[in-house]
């Protein structure tokens, strides 16, 4: 197993985690670690035992190594990994790559290495590469961590512009962006992408409806172009141009993997639709959901959600997750299915940097 690390010292307040607090008013010298992990089985070996405790949370992040990973380690292997793992600090170079994982930890003289931070920098199934992901406990992480992040970083991508957004918790976020900027000179855009709220649906939450909704059902073949003007409709009132080709072929490629349900009118129109595009083990996260102007205002999007949800509870899932924008007001539609909207401080942000170009995910 290949694992690049990098330390960076620095006298700070001892960590705070989620199982060890400081002791208060002590100062001890930390040590933080960056470990680069260059394949998906790499970072799951050492992180999946955190990743999992925190199943919900680290979707963005746990669901796309699972699909990164080949499917008998997925199926196997990894549901036996238990231990967190952190090999000996040591110097290394940072490896220039397309696809890795850095993993951040503290370490003391005293203690063992604390996992606090996860960045993910990846490209999707079709070659399009993903804003660089970021999950951690938001309000727990060293300050100083955005730096040694950044440093780390910037060694392991080919040209700056990569980082072209970034997407997780907002205390992180802005703590990166910031060290991301005073290293590379690229500044923050000043309004964010994507303000967003983590939401979350168990199944005590999910509020009970009518039954089954006949109108909902998994979109098939003979509806990639209507799910393509959805897929479309979606992005551009996201903020993200796409064109009617791009658009289909995204459709066609969520059909083929099974990841969209569409919403049916009674004189057989697509109305809405709704992807669950990234899954784990008891998780999954609606991504995508958009209904055409002119069907609004009708329950469709409410009646599409809570049918999928439900089934998905079917499958064996014990957690729905999504991100809905803080002035989106499908915000209400979601709590009405039985999402609890995190409103206390728990957000989530996306922020892109000036004079370079804007991508969609």
């Amino acid at each position: 197993m290949r694992v690049r690390i990098f330390t960076y010292s620095h006298v700070l307040h001892p960590p705070m985690t989620i199982s060890h607090l400081p002791t208060q008013g002590k100062l001890d010298e930390n040590k933080i670690i960056v470990q680069q992990h260059l394949s998906a089985v790499e970072f799951l070996s050492v992180a999946y035992p955190i990743l999992q405790k925190h199943e919900a949370s680290s979707n963005i992040v746990l669901a796309h190594a699972l699909s990164h990973s080949p499917a008998d380690f997925v199926l196997t292997e990894c549901r036996f990994i238990d231990t967190v793992k952190v090999p000996p600090p040591s110097n290394a170079i940072p490896v220039g790559a397309e696809n890795f994982w850095l993993t951040v930890w503290t370490s003391t003289r005293s203690a063992t290495p604390v996992l606090q931070l996860v960045l993910a920098c990846i490209t999707s199934s079709a070659g399009n590469a993903y804003p660089i992901f970021l999950w951690g406990e938001p309000t727990l992480a060293p300050e100083n961590i955005g730096d040694a992040v950044a440093t780390f970083l910037r060694g392991c991508v080919l040209d700056a512009t990569r980082v072209f957004s970034v997407f997780g918790p907002t205390s992180l976020v802005d703590a990166f962006s910031r060290s991301w900027t005073a290293l590379t000179g690229f500044r923050q855009r000043e309004e964010p992408l994507y303000d967003a709220f983590f939401a979350s649906c168990s199944l005590q939450t999910l509020r009970s409806g009518s039954g089954i909704i006949d109108g909902v059902r998994k979109a098939t073949h003979s509806d990639a172009e209507m799910v393509g003007e959805l897929v479309e409709g979606f992005f551009n009132d996201s903020g993200y141009v796409v064109d009617a080709s791009q658009a289909k072929a995204e459709a066609v490629d969520l059909i083929t993997k099974g990841l969209v349900w569409v919403y049916e009118t009674e004189t057989r129109e697509i109305a809405s639709f709704c992807a669950v595009t990234r899954t784990s083990l008891r998780v999954a996260a609606i991504t995508r959901v958009y209904t055409f102007p002119e069907w609004r205002r009708r329950g469709f999007a409410y009646d599409l959600v809570r049918e999928v949800v439900h089934r998905l509870f079917e499958f064996g899932k014990q957690r729905v997750v999504l991100y809905v924008g803080k002035e989106n007001n499908a915000r209400h539609v979601y709590e009405r299915v039985g999402f609890d909207v995190k409103d206390d401080g728990y957000d989530w942000k996306e922020i892109g940097f000036e004079e370079v170009a804007i991508r969609h995910w």
